[in-house]
């Protein structure tokens, strides 16, 4: 194999990687900018437990967004930012990490059930 042939698997891999993070970036990006609507929060975290689930992506990164965003939140509040601009930031974390917690349920009992059925047979 070539090095231009590793170069360019190795960009594929890298490729399928950064989906889930765009994909959890644009869903806390359309959270924030239209946190005043309540079905939209519900809407995009619904839709993020859905996109997860059936590509079988990674959960973890929901989380490990939320986890960040809850970092940034703490750091805001000693800050003293505005109040509004905080509390959007914890409800959008709330609902990521709900979003995750699905998403790896949802994961675990799909191995849980692969597991059986190999045991099965």
């Amino acid at each position: 194999m070539t090095l231009k042939a590793k170069f360019v698997l190795s960009g594929a891999v890298v490729r399928r990687n950064i989906r889930p993070i765009l994909i959890t970036l644009a869903a806390v990006i359309i959270e924030y900018l239209f946190t005043w609507l309540d079905y939209v929060t519900l809407t995009v975290s619904v839709s993020l437990i859905l996109i997860f689930s059936i590509f079988k992506l990674d959960a973890r990164i929901i989380i490990a967004y939320a986890i960040l965003l809850l970092l940034i939140t703490g750091i805001s509040t000693y800050l003293e930012a505005e109040p509004l601009t905080v509390e959007q930031m914890g409800v959008i974390s709330y609902w990521l990490l709900v979003s995750g917690i699905f998403s790896i349920i949802i994961e675990r009992y799909r191995n849980r059930k692969n597991s059986q059925e190999v045991i099965a047979r």
